[in-house]
């Protein structure tokens, strides 16, 4: 897991934002991330849209145009970049400050049994 300082330049959806990382050495990658630690197969569906809507009305309230701490990694399933964004003045995720407000739901890696 990489530590970067960062932006929130643009929130895409309920899951998805892109976000200027700092490198280091003046160096800038706009990067899109997907929220790490939530299951969002509720939103998969029709009926959740308004839901949808209201994550990301949240979302863009609390990060668009923030500075942030992120700390990444990539998905080994899909490739996707993952991250966790933490404010400045807390030691709690964002993440898991959404799944503990009851807006979103923690992510459980299911096991298939034989």
């Amino acid at each position: 897991m990489h530590k970067y300082l960062a932006l929130v330049t643009e929130v895409l959806n309920e899951e998805c934002l892109t976000i200027a990382v700092d490198l280091g050495f003046g160096v800038i990658k706009n990067q899109e991330f997907r929220l790490a630690g939530i299951d969002f197969s509720e939103f998969r569906s029709n009926q959740s849209k308004e839901k949808a809507m209201l994550v990301k009305k949240t979302l863009t309230e609390a990060l668009y145009n923030k500075e942030i701490t992120l700390k990444s990694l990539k998905s080994e399933k899909s490739g996707v970049y993952l991250a966790f964004l933490y404010f400045p003045e807390k030691d709690t995720s964002y993440n898991d400050e959404l799944v503990a407000s009851g807006l979103l739901k923690a992510f459980v890696k299911r096991t298939i049994k034989k």
